[in-house]
């Protein structure tokens, strides 16, 4: 399954993973700290990201300028 042609992958798919190497994590309520440890904990090499957290440390002097190489910003996870 997609959505808009981005894959949808089930976590337990992560467990046996060696395709996938980031998660971005997108949760309406408060259990990001839940779901970023149960991903984890499922594959400790995958990076899990909360796409709220991407955005706070992302500022105004980033997006002004973008980098040469069209990489993002370097991001803590």
């Amino acid at each position: 399954k997609t959505l808009l042609g981005v894959p949808i992958i089930p976590t337990g798919n992560l467990a046996s993973n060696k395709i996938i190497d980031h998660v971005f994590l997108s949760s309406e309520k408060d259990h990001e700290p839940y779901l970023i440890n149960y991903l984890s904990n499922l594959n400790a090499e995958v990076k899990i990201v909360s796409w709220k957290n991407l955005v706070k440390q992302v500022t105004a002097s980033d997006l002004a300028q973008p980098p040469s190489n069209n990489a993002l910003p370097a991001l803590s996870t």
